[in-house]
């Protein structure tokens, strides 16, 4: 994959922000980084710039970031991003939710490692299926090969 990924981070909490953004400024496959406050913005931003992954934050105000990803997924867009849902809640609920709306749950705190190791696997994955729709990756069971590991 040639293409450097375009990334948001959306989160209200400026410290975990500030964290997320100083590890994916060090990643050289990631070309361009965008900041939401809330989830407001969070949706202007997918919808004006077309990120390949979002990090969001379950809680934020205006939107929670499970509304977020509900939004996205009912609109018919060409581009859909690759959701990945950073929270503390580890409630069945969510867990049911991710499988209907196709998005990963990352839970708090994520190290570095953790963060470079989704960025990869999205290139990795994105590369073996170079010419079917940005939607394909959610059905393909994005981070199977995180947890098949030898």
């Amino acid at each position: 994959m040639d293409k450097k990924l375009i990334v948001l981070i959306a989160d209200d909490e400026k410290y975990f922000a500030q964290s997320l953004l100083d590890v994916l400024q060090k990643n050289t496959k990631v070309e361009k980084i965008h900041v939401a406050r809330d989830g407001l913005e969070e949706l202007d931003i997918i919808l004006g710039y077309e990120p390949d992954i979002v990090f969001t934050d379950m809680k934020m105000p205006e939107m929670t970031g499970l509304d977020v990803i509900r939004n996205i997924s009912y609109r018919d867009l060409e581009k859909k991003p690759k959701f990945i849902l950073v929270t503390s809640d580890r409630s069945a609920d969510l867990i049911i939710a991710s499988r209907e709306l196709k998005f990963d749950i990352v839970y708090k705190p994520i190290d570095e490692k953790s963060i470079n190791e989704y960025i990869d696997n999205y290139i990795e994955v994105k590369s073996e299926i170079p010419n079917q729709k940005e939607d394909k990756i959610n059905k393909e069971g994005f981070f199977s090969k995180l947890f098949k590991r030898k």
